[in-house]
């Protein structure tokens, strides 16, 4: 019952599962050859859907390869950072990633490489928060564009704004000189090992959305594009809080828990075998509109399975690792709720459009009814 302890298992179970990954098949349930370590019936990638995986960059190879190197970042979870401080620099860099008109990605890896580069450097960490998150995302802008920028000319001065803030909370905070940025340019490149681009959970909810995709021709892709709209507040928050999920699992749950708003994906396929229909209808209640009951899908049994595998291969985990996380990641939703403010969004801030979400939500309801037919 602890939550803590679940969260150990769940980590452990999903780095268990992706060590000794299965090859993604579908066998007919009549066939008499095994199908899978837990007698499953797992989904086959035939060569013309392997092809457009790897045409769209979101192959097998490619999966693991994020796979392999997020168990190697994780290999040292946490900060040595203060938590407030920590959340002005997250802050901090959003606007920066903004400032330089960056993609929202690139406020994910900042976040999870400042993260590896105070774990392993402590040293100095609040003192030189400034110059390290300016130096950071100028790196991001470096990697994004090969083209002299001038806007980066005196982007060293905005950490002023950073360290007044962290010396108004307490700590001591130098203010940022270009020569300092620089030099803590180099002194993160070599610290984490020039990996300036780690996986995070927004990297994982491309890749699953973009695989879920092609392996579904396409069927679903509305109700995708409405998943990773909605989604966004969610990644951001799961990063502010320092989520013990690996990326891959929580945007794995993500995803799935996304399906089931979507009428995608009957909500009975994420129930563990462990947890009463009470409970998780309880559970699953924080991540609909309005805490309302659990949403429907017209569905047949064959097709929700058939979309469920589907779901399994986009994400290349485990049917219970997958199960276990949306409980947990549900869970998450609940304390967040009753104990959570803001959530940083990191994309900029628009008017809000009343009348243009109402047309949005009625064409996407058209467009499940459609998908389900």
């Amino acid at each position: 019952k602890d939550p803590r302890c679940e969260v150990s298992i769940v980590i452990a179970v999903g780095q268990l599962s992706m060590a000794h990954p299965s090859p993604a098949r579908l066998t007919s349930a009549s066939s008499s050859e095994p199908v899978g370590a837990a007698g499953e019936i797992e989904y086959v990638i035939s060569d013309e859907i392997a092809d457009a995986l790897d045409i769209n960059s979101v192959s097998n190879e490619r999966l693991n390869d994020l796979v392999f190197q997020a168990m190697h970042t994780r290999a040292e979870v946490g900060t040595h950072l203060d938590s407030n401080a920590r959340c002005l620099a997250l802050q901090f860099m959003q606007g920066l990633v903004q400032l330089l008109e960056l993609p929202a990605k690139c406020w994910y890896e900042a976040a999870s490489s400042l993260d590896c580069y105070t774990m392993r450097a402590p040293a100095g960490a609040v003192e030189l928060l400034p110059s390290t998150c300016v130096a950071i995302v100028r790196m991001q802008k470096k990697v994004e564009s090969a083209t002299p920028q001038f806007c980066m000319a005196n982007l060293w001065a905005h950490g002023d704004i950073l360290a007044q803030k962290l010396r108004e909370q307490g700590f001591q905070a130098q203010n940022p000189t270009n020569e300092q940025v620089h030099a803590q340019e180099l002194a993160f490149l070599t610290v984490i090992g020039w990996r300036i681009n780690p996986p995070t959970i927004e990297s994982w909810m491309s890749m699953i959305s973009k695989r879920f995709n092609v392996l579904a021709e396409h069927v679903f892709s509305p109700s995708v594009d409405w998943i990773l709209e909605q989604s966004v507040p969610y990644t951001s928050m799961l990063v502010v809080l320092q989520s013990a999920l690996m990326p891959q699992v929580a945007a794995s749950a993500l995803f799935a828990l996304g399906l089931v708003n979507a009428h995608v994906l009957p909500s009975s396929f994420l129930k563990p075998l462990w947890m009463s229909d009470v409970e998780w209808t309880a559970a699953l209640s924080a991540t609909t509109r309005g805490g309302g009951s659990a949403p429907t899908c017209a569905m047949s049994d064959a097709k929700a399975e058939c979309v469920f595998l589907i779901l399994l291969a986009a994400t290349g985990l485990k049917r219970s690792v997958l199960q276990d996380a949306s409980v947990l990641m549900a869970t998450m939703f609940i304390d967040v709720i009753h104990g959570f403010g803001d959530v940083v969004d990191p994309r900029p801030d628009q008017p809000e459009q009343p009348q243009q979400q109402q047309h949005q939500q009625q064409q996407h309801q058209q467009q499940q009814q459609q998908q389900q037919q």
